[in-house]
């Protein structure tokens, strides 16, 4: 009697219970902020290195601290959000939108005291627009509050309209 569950070493205690997987747009948008943060980290590292060997191309030091200063809120986005994708919590999307939020003010908070300094010629590059995030705001923030794989993955409370 004892040999005959050799093989069913994987099986459930409970025959109802199924395994749920990140997949389609969730998974998507896992490997889209990997991506982003390999690049933006991958981008400071070499910034920090160009800097400290005085490499610098940068006509003034403040053309150093804009680039940081532009690569920092997807750096942190992308942690955070790598960081409580995979955790089975109903409050998981409404976390996920509010670091959205947060990005995209800081975002756009970074744009406007850069492009300050850019027209008091202080930095030599415009900034890069903010509009592309608020969009990224817009449609990630409706998926999450919209979308039923979301539901299922987080709880059928998940997500509050």
């Amino acid at each position: 009697m004892a040999n005959q569950n050799l093989g069913t070493e994987n099986t459930s205690l409970d025959p109802d219970a199924k395994e749920i997987k990140i997949g389609g747009w969730l998974r998507f948008y896992k490997i889209l902020n990997v991506i982003s943060l390999s690049i933006a980290a991958l981008l400071f590292i070499v910034i920090a290195a160009f800097s400290a060997l005085g490499i610098e191309d940068q006509e003034s030091g403040y053309d150093l601290a804009a680039t940081i200063l532009e690569i920092i809120p997807i750096l942190v986005l992308s942690f955070m959000v790598l960081k409580i994708i995979g955790v089975w919590n109903n409050e998981t999307p409404s976390k996920i939108n509010y670091y959205l939020l947060v990005y995209t003010i800081a975002s756009v908070a970074i744009y406007f005291g850069l492009r300050y300094l850019f027209v008091n010629d202080l930095t030599s590059e415009t900034p890069t627009p903010f509009l592309g995030t608020v969009i990224y705001y817009f449609i990630w923030t409706s998926y999450f509050k919209r979308s039923t794989r979301v539901k299922e993955f987080y709880g059928c409370n998940a997500v509050k309209k």
